[in-house]
């Protein structure tokens, strides 16, 4: 089972809660940042220099060809979560080495990284991955290259792979695999990434991938998904057969101008159009480390047309449905697919080929979820986000119905997220779970879920640090932490916590409403959970959204005692007057809990009967409301000392819960929200 590694998970969502001191970068720090990796930080942060810029220029290595051989596992990301913190070689370095070397059974993790003209001269121009686990969370790869495969990464032996949100433009490997390849039994799950003018040597093949590996994951194949991706005159590598591409289905597809094949390529959702290439003379000349060796740049001589689909022989394309050609090549022949169709796709703005109005891809996918034949758990009908980071599926054409357009880009619907949006949701027909979210600035969320268990054994909740773009509340790292125990027994250093998938909630209003936003949850296979649709209705009001709130609303927020991190409060002091709590906890067997109620104040204190699911139902299509049974659980008495700090007390009528005290201080306050007077 595969662990995100956390030192915290209530404290982790708020930047301002550190980690040690070792563990927090300057930027341009470079010593800094070498002894944070010595010692093994969970984190770096890479704090802004007095530029503003986030960025550290690697010295070349004393001997090797990456500057970093990282053998314990590590996670980079810039303090504000949001910003990029950029890696490149000290000035006239460029192209000399890589950056990173990634061990066996080591975990890398990337989150806002830029890898910019690194070189290797032997695979993998920036990141070499032997028998690692790498998660690489938006960023790009600009300019790097490999005197062999892997311009940008190159993955060996038992690998995964994971990138979501990354620009690759401008890498080149000799070899192959301009971008990136797996080699060896490496597998990987790729999507809403955007391959750009890749290049590779006059015999190599791959100019955004190369998948030339036996490598099998569980369904069979080494890349599981290529999704809501965007390539400009690419092809794609499939050199085994033991190893093609799945892309699992409708509306998860890979937005191209051509793809190249010569082993089994599955697909579908696609938008596909022909490649125009050009042929060139007098080939720009490269000296052995990669660097330019004259002026002379590559001459455009007769242009050419090919197919969208390149099949070598080998039959190589089989479609899934819900595609849409320019030509016939692509062997669509599903009733869902529309071969010979304009797609009506043009040059957006931000460099991405998006649908025009109108377009066939707008709301041409499915709704639904996925099942695929053999395996158990559901699908989430397309990943949770696009080739930009909007959430999908949208309601693209204003129908009112949440579909997954086709291709790598998501028509964004109508309204935006604001920080009235702060409240509790849930579907009307699946009383008994929901989600707390609080807004806490123009881009960051908090987003709790309380739900059951797959197995129907008992109550489950996850929480989720999350981005605000256009209409939409989006996490890619949905965390269920357990492990813990309740009352005395409590130790946050057994807390586990494991990736339960992703998830968003598009939101067209920010009124109450019946059933008028959309949360979808991807799942992880890996713990049991499989994807879900829910249609999503708001229940409470905190702020905002055309009414008044409460004098006290600066109350509102998490709660938490930092010696006992891993559970907390959720407190919503709502317009009718009423204080709406939720607490997320572990029962006395160490099993996940939750208990919520609401009370009416009486000033800064209120009392409040709490509810507990004595009988649960399951996660997914095993819901079933009926079996859910609330039972009192005892009382809350919550007692405000500041507006930053209170008393806990409870008082348990359930045996093992018994009666206690604790003091809580602030882990969030919501945003256009003040601290009242006292």
């Amino acid at each position: 089972m595969r662990h995100v590694s956390r030192t915290a998970c209530l404290a982790l969502l708020v930047p301002a809660l550190s980690f040690a001191n070792e563990c927090e970068v300057q930027s341009e720090d470079i010593a800094g940042f070498e002894a944070a990796i010595a010692a093994d930080c969970a984190t770096l942060y890479a704090f802004p220099g007095s530029n503003g810029l986030r960025r550290f220029f690697f010295p070349p290595p004393n001997d090797g060809d990456y500057r970093y051989t990282i053998d314990s596992d590590l996670t980079i990301m810039a303090d504000d979560l949001v910003s990029e913190v950029e890696l490149a070689p000290r000035a006239g370095d460029e192209r000399s080495f890589g950056a990173f070397r990634i061990t066996a059974g080591v975990s890398f993790r990337g989150e806002n990284l830029v890898f910019r003209e690194f070189g290797s001269l032997v695979d993998g121009g920036a990141i070499r991955i032997d028998d690692g686990d790498v998660y690489l969370h938006r960023g790009a790869f600009l300019g790097n290259w490999s005197q062999g495969f892997g311009g940008a990464f190159a993955a060996f032996d038992d690998s995964e792979v994971t990138l979501a949100g990354i620009l690759f433009e401008g890498n080149r490997a000799e070899l192959g695999g301009g971008a990136g390849g797996f080699y060896g039994a490496s597998t990987g799950l790729l999507f809403a990434n955007n391959f750009l003018n890749g290049e590779v040597g006059d015999f190599g093949f791959g100019h955004a991938l190369d998948i030339n590996t036996r490598g099998i994951n569980e369904n069979g194949v080494a890349v599981k998904t290529l999704g809501n991706s965007f390539a400009s005159r690419q092809d794609t590598n499939h050199a085994d057969v033991r190893s093609p591409v799945l892309f699992l289905a409708d509306s998860i597809g890979f937005t191209t101008n051509g793809i190249n094949a010569i082993s089994p390529v599955r697909f579908g959702g696609t938008v596909l159009t022909p490649t125009v290439r050009f042929d060139f003379r007098d080939p720009q000349q490269r000296t052995a480390d990669g660097k330019e060796a004259g002026v002379d740049r590559r001459a455009p001589g007769d242009q050419r047309t090919e197919a969208a689909c390149n099949d070598f022989g080998s039959n190589a394309f089989t479609s899934l449905g819900y595609n849409i050609s320019s030509d016939d090549s692509c062997n669509l022949m599903m009733p869902t697919d529309q071969p010979d169709t304009d797609p009506m796709m043009t040059l957006g703005a931000d460099g991405w080929i998006e649908p025009m109005p109108g377009s066939p891809v707008i709301d041409g996918g499915v709704a639904e979820l996925l099942i695929e034949p053999g395996n158990p758990l559901a699908l989430a009908p397309c990943p949770t986000i696009d080739g930009r980071g909007t959430a999908r599926p949208q309601d693209g054409d204003g129908d009112g119905n949440f579909e997954c357009d086709l291709g790598a880009i998501e028509a964004v619907g109508t309204g935006r997220v604001v920080p009235g949006h702060s409240g509790a949701y849930f579907n009307r027909n699946r009383s008994g779970e929901g989600t707390y979210v609080e807004i806490l600035s123009n881009d960051l969320a908090v987003v709790y879920t309380f739900s059951y268990r797959p197995d129907g054994s008992g109550p489950s909740w996850f929480v989720a640090l999350a981005n605000i773009q256009d209409n939409a509340i989006i996490s890619l790292d949905v965390l269920r932490p357990t492990g813990a125990s309740w009352g005395d027994d409590f130790d946050a250093d057994d807390i586990d916590r494991d990736l339960a998938g992703a998830m968003n909630m598009v939101l067209p209003t920010c009124a109450v409403g019946n059933n008028s936003g959309n949360t979808v949850y991807t799942g992880n296979p890996e713990i049991g959970y499989e994807g879900l649709v829910s249609r999503t209705s708001r229940v409470s009001r905190v702020l905002g959204c055309n009414f008044t709130p409460v004098p006290d609303v600066g109350l509102s927020g998490s709660f938490f005692d930092p010696d006992r991190d891993g559970e907390g409060l959720i407190i919503q002091w709502l317009e009718d007057g009423r204080v709406l709590v939720i607490m997320f906890t572990f029962d006395p067997d160490g099993n996940q809990l939750w208990l919520t109620g609401s009370g009416t104040p009486n000033g800064r204190s209120v009392t409040i009967d709490v509810l507990y699911p004595a009988a649960s139902t399951s996660w997914g299509r095993g819901f079933d409301e009926s079996e859910i049974d609330l039972q009192p659980w005892g009382t809350f008495t919550l007692n405000w000392t500041s507006c930053n700090a209170l008393t806990f007390n409870w008082d348990s009528n359930v045996a093992g819960f018994g009666s206690g005290s604790h003091q809580y201080q602030r882990l969030t306050r919501l945003a256009n929200t003040s601290c009242p007077g006292f």
